[in-house]
């Protein structure tokens, strides 16, 4: 019995092989133990399963002899909804990919539907599910959301995903293809590509594909993958190809898939790729495997040992994997999880076990196309051997004592392993721990655990679960008593208030009485409350039996006077034992600590200057001796009279200089030169202190806008000056116009009556203010235009002339003195001007029927104010009047004549013409044209026409003609 075909997917993170027996029958193979094998549906009676899909996304498709369709579901899959097939018709091929499943029916067209975790994918290129007229599709293969299938006529006909449209590889003449395979790219899903294989042994590429390898002549191809290789975070697609022969050929990213050859054993029949998985059916049986332990399997008491075993298939290393079993009481065996995969012909497993004694185990090798192959093995382990403890030892220490340590050293026998077991130092007298560690070799003492006194034994353990056996030491040891210390201050606890951090520098010392040496411990200056002001933090002495260190005293809430304080030594472990003693006894001196004010300097650091009446401030530095919060109050004095004081307060870190700013109110202080005091008045932690300089108080400015001239530059005008507000306001104000900037005499007053004098010239006004304590202000205006002179016109202009639409009126000036060398004209209408109507005469336009009519007269002249009159105006406009003369007819006076009006010249021209024709004085309706056809009616009556014209502006007028002769 043989494997025929071959189908791979995916079962989660894991490879899945459908495999097609010779019997009929299906296996399916999960490559992960992690993962259930797939339960293939038994088979009714007389059938036999002729196809195999694995599937991509957890539903697999197995076709029957009787053409149904079986599911083979993995996990929580949707169970797919398989379109029911028409009657008398059968499925002849299925593949499945991501999103669902193609199958191909007998009558030749494919099957789509849903299937799978992904199945709210789209299938893609429905559209061509059915095959031109006249051909099937025999075969399909699919991956991903990609397909291509075999059509009867040898071409292939493939879609792939993202595709709008499927697309058709035919085959050279006289060739038809007979096998394809499509796949996408694992790193990038639009890179997809395929390989077709035809009958005469050539592959065909198409999509993203690399040029396949050249098949030997004379050989076909029975099967075709395609996949890619990532290398170095790179995709390189490629493919392979089983041949006629068994041989495997590969190309592109597949090249260095070629599995091993086995000498003496035929080659392959079929193969299959997934996106992580290559299977391929090998010709022939099972190849036989050999195991051997290479390696001792008697190991030691609880340690971890490497046990290297060999597996060979004759000269070759098979591929496949070993696991580690347990022979269990009732003849079973449990398998570990973690399988070891053959590398080189060899694996290596980690094997531990306690307590002594012998261990059956068993080795099976599995992987196909290999036998599976168990070897039983015995593993012996050791008991644990003896083991010597050496211990040194200090044969005295303190009580208290810090930095006593215990050194360790361990050895078994045959060179067993003392790792991992751990150490314990204990008072044998009382079994109270000293030391514990779980490594060997230095160990830390506690000293406080042994009560002062000769001849204790302290003993040692080693503790051990591993190769060596536990084991003890015993030794002895005196602990000795506390000894005494003596405390001093080395320095003056004396400070003129603090410096920047508000710290004292205090040099301190300590001894033993018998020169021993300290040990650790730390300094600590106390006040009489036992507030800590300061300590040194942990010191340690060397061996002397004397330390020195400096101590820094916080003195930040501390106000000047006298204070009792404590320089005390307290003794102390180091830092990994926190225990309340050390090695020696505790001890302190008693002294006083003087903290004085702190003399200050004050000085002006800068001042705004000084001005009558306005109020200033200056900057006033106070400067301690040392650098420190300020705080109190400045005090101003000018002349001895108090003008100002301000707060300071300023923070120790402020190191810019900047001085307060100290008030000084001038508004009593007259202009002149005067004596300026600052104070600083102290504070309970500084002395007060002061400054004293000659200032200059200046003249007060005053505030004044620009001054402006009111009124027309012209002879005979009045002008006013104004001053506008001045702040203050002036006690006394003075005023100076000039002409051309020369003072015209006598005109000292706030206004001006321009005289002829100043014809031509520009105007302009200087006005000085004054007061006390203030600096005079003179505001000088800026010049007006040159004075212009004023026209005298002997009367009103006038309008003269019929007041008629179409009549010409004219403008009457009269005499001006002087003459004005321009004059210019324009005509009213109702008070508006008429656009373009500016000469002496005017013509009336029909627009001023019923308005009234003016005219405005403009003289202008060098050195003269331009001047405009306007004349009274005139009655309403009149309507204008056509001057017509009568009508004449033309033509033959009789029936079916046609006559003419002929109107004659108007003046002016009417707008509109009207025509009215009558017969025996009757008018003969319709007849309104200038001509006009005699009727039969006419005969024996006379003809004339009715002319009216008009006009806008214009008073209608109509005209007869004469009457014509009888009409004959």
């Amino acid at each position: 019995m043989t494997h025929t075909a071959i189908s791979t997917g995916s079962a989660g993170s894991a490879g899945l092989a459908m495999m097609l027996r010779s019997d009929g029958q299906v296996v399916g193979m999960v490559d992960d133990d992690r993962f259930s094998q797939p339960v293939i549906p038994a088979l009714p009676d007389g059938l036999e399963y002729t196809a195999v899909s694995a599937g991509e996304s957890g539903a697999s498709f197995l076709l029957r002899s009787d053409g149904e369709l079986i599911t083979v579901l993995r996990g929580t899959v949707p169970v797919p909804q398989i379109p029911a097939l028409p009657a008398g018709m059968s499925y002849v091929a299925v593949d499945a990919g991501l999103a669902g499943a193609y199958a191909v029916r007998s009558d030749g067209q494919i099957v789509g539907f849903k299937a799978g975790w992904s199945s709210s994918l789209p299938l893609t290129c429905a559209d061509a599910f059915s095959p031109p007229a006249g051909l099937k599709y025999t075969a399909i293969n699919v991956d991903h959301l990609s397909w291509a299938a075999l059509r009867s006529d040898g071409a292939v006909v493939y879609c792939f995903w993202g595709s709008s449209a499927a697309e058709v590889l035919v085959p050279d003449v006289g060739t038809r293809y007979t096998g394809v395979k499509v796949t996408r790219g694992a790193n990038d899903t639009t890179r997809n590509y395929g390989y077709a294989a035809r009958d005469d042994g050539a592959i065909t590429a198409f999509g993203f594909a690399p040029a396949p390898a050249q098949v030997p002549l004379g050989r076909t191809v029975v099967g075709l993958a395609a996949y890619e290789r990532s290398t170095n975070g790179e995709p390189i697609p490629g493919g392979a190809a089983v041949l006629d022969d068994g041989t495997v050929m590969t190309w592109g990213g597949a090249e260095s898939d070629l599995p091993p050859e086995i000498p003496g054993v035929p080659g392959f029949a079929a193969l299959s790729s997934s996106s992580s998985e290559k299977w391929l059916i090998r010709r022939g049986n099972p190849v036989s495997v050999e195991m051997e332990v290479t390696s001792s399997t008697t190991v030691n008491y609880n340690e971890r040992t490497d046990v290297e075993v060999r597996v060979m298939a004759g000269q070759v290393s098979p591929t496949g994997v070993v696991r580690l079993g347990y022979l269990l009481d009732d003849g079973t065996t449990w398998w570990e999880d973690a399988p070891q995969r053959v590398v080189d012909g060899r694996v290596t497993f980690s094997f531990k076990a306690y307590p002594e004694g012998t261990y059956h185990r068993m080795l099976r090798f599995d992987g196909p196309p290999f036998t599976t192959t168990e070897l039983p093995v015995d593993f012996v382990v050791r008991p644990q051997q003896p083991s010597t403890l050496t211990v040194d030892m200090p044969e005295s220490w303190r009580v208290g004592e810090s930095g006593v340590y215990v050194q360790t050293h361990v050895t078994a026998e045959g060179g067993a392993s003392t790792e991992g077991g751990s150490l314990r130092v204990i008072a044998e007298a009382t079994g109270e721990a000293l030391s514990t560690s779980s490594y060997l070799g230095r160990l830390k003492i506690d000293t406080s655990v042994l009560p002062v006194g000769g001849n204790q034994r302290v003993r040692v353990d080693y503790l051990s679960e591993g190769p060596a056996a536990s084991t003890s030491w015993v030794g002895r040891v005196t602990v000795l008593p506390t000894p005494e210390t003596v405390t001093t201050a080395e320095s003056e606890l004396v400070v003129d208030y603090a410096d920047y951090s508000a710290l004292l520098d205090v040099d301190v010392s300590v001894r033993t009485r018998d020169g021993s040496r300290l040990g650790v411990g730390s300094f600590e200056i106390r006040a009489a409350d036992g507030t800590v002001l300061g300590s040194s933090g942990q010191l340690w002495d060397d061996e002397s039996g004397v330390l020195t260190d400096s101590v820094y005293v916080y003195l930040d809430e501390m106000p000047p006077g006298e204070y009792p304080v404590t320089v005390a030594w307290v003794p102390t472990h180091d830092w990994d034992l926190a225990h309340p003693t050390g090695e020696t006894l505790p001890s302190q001196w008693t002294g006083t600590l003087t903290i004085r004010k702190a003399p200050t300097s004050t000085r002006v650091a800068t001042s705004n200057g000084f001005e009558y009446g306005r109020d200033t401030s200056v900057s006033v530095a106070v400067v301690p001796s040392t650098i420190t919060d300020v705080e109190g109050e400045l005090v101003a004095k000018i002349d001895g009279v108090e003008v100002g004081r301000a707060d300071v307060v300023r923070d120790r870190t402020d190191t810019s200089g900047v001085g307060v700013s100290v008030p000084v109110l001038l508004s009593g202080v007259s202009a002149g030169t005067h004596q300026l005091e600052i104070s600083y008045l102290g504070s309970d932690r500084l002395k007060p202190s002061a400054v004293s300089q000659q200032i200059e108080v200046a003249r007060a400015a005053f505030s004044a806008p620009a001054v402006t001239v009111v009124g027309t530059a012209q002879v005979g005008a009045t002008l006013t000056a104004n001053r506008g507000t001045w702040t203050p306001v002036p006690s006394s104000m003075t005023y100076v116009w000039m002409a051309d900037g020369v003072p015209i005499a006598g005109a000292t007053t706030s206004s001006l009556t321009v005289p002829e004098s100043a014809l031509g010239k520009r105007i302009s006004v200087a006005v000085t203010g004054a007061r006390a304590n203030y600096t005079n202000l003179t505001r000088t205006s800026t010049q007006t235009v040159p004075v212009l002179g004023v026209f005298a016109p002997s009367r009103l202009p006038s309008v003269s002339g019929t007041v008629q639409v179409g009549k010409t009126l004219t403008a009457n000036r009269w005499t001006w003195a002087p003459t004005p060398t321009t004059v210019k004209y324009q005509w009213r209408l109702d008070g508006n001007a008429v656009s373009g109507a500016t000469s002496k005469t005017w013509t009336v336009p029909a627009s001023a029927k019923g308005k009234k009519v003016s005219v405005a007269i403009t003289g202008a002249r060098t050195g003269y104010t331009t001047k405009t009159l306007v004349s009274p105006t005139t009655a309403a406009v009149k309507a204008g009047a056509f001057v017509a003369p009568k009508p004449t007819v033309t033509g033959t006076v009789k029936v079916g004549s046609t006559l003419k009006a002929v109107r004659g010249t108007w003046t002016p021209q009417p707008s509109t013409v009207k025509y009215q024709w009558k017969v025996g004085g009757v008018a003969v309706k319709g007849a309104t044209n200038y001509w006009f056809k005699v009727p039969t009616s006419a005969k024996g009556k006379r003809v004339a026409v009715v002319v009216t014209g008009s006009r806008t502006g214009y008073v209608t007028k109509t005209v007869t003609s004469a009457l014509t002769s009888m009409v004959r």
